[in-house]
């Protein structure tokens, strides 16, 4: 069998690590807003995206996930689980990312580094929290694995990825910014 292919059993395996990630993000969504929880809610609950951007950047925030979490709610409401939904889209779009290191990472690394990042207590507990922590997660996480593919492949479309992933991960928290400047340097 070729390195690119999934056995069965590795796909029985990825397949209830999946179930697994996803039922302890979804565990908790339901509680009440916490204090912070709710200034992102207060910040969000104003009639237009300008509105959203200047408190964001009065609480000297990036604007990255209040932007999203504005267009998100407008979609699909402001109670705890509307709102605590897109986290749980980035912090399940996080998981997927070893895939990104398709040659530099072999398929078990890949599933290991998957399990980690499913069974990991922070990225589970950021992804049920109303807050830009997954974001920040999710591009971080992204900009690892495509920056460890590039080494190894010369891949245009993984730079295009991974500078495009380093932009957004400035704007998504002030950390994100100190990874990318750390990324750049």
């Amino acid at each position: 069998m070729t390195d690119r292919g999934l056995t069965s059993r590795q796909v029985a395996l990825l397949v209830a690590i999946s179930v697994i990630g996803i039922a302890l993000r979804c565990a908790a969504i339901d509680r009440s807003y916490w204090f912070d929880e709710l200034a992102t809610l207060n910040t969000i609950d104003v009639p237009d995206w300008t509105t959203v951007v200047q408190i964001t950047s009065r609480d000297n925030q990036p604007p990255l996930y209040n932007s999203a979490a504005y267009a998100w709610s407008h979609f699909f409401g402001f109670s705890e689980i509307a709102l605590r939904s897109l986290s749980i889209v980035f912090g399940l779009l996080a998981l997927f990312t070893p895939w990104l290191a398709r040659t530099s990472l072999s398929r078990t690394e890949r599933l290991l580094c998957f399990t980690i990042l499913c069974l990991m207590p922070l990225p589970i507990r950021y992804a049920q929290e109303a807050r830009n922590y997954s974001v920040l997660f999710l591009l971080s996480s992204a900009c690892l694995f495509c920056y460890y593919e590039m080494l190894k492949a010369k891949s245009r479309r993984l730079q295009i990825l991974f500078h495009a992933s380093l932009i957004m991960l400035a704007f998504s928290h002030l950390f994100g910014l100190l990874l990318a400047v750390s990324f750049l340097a």
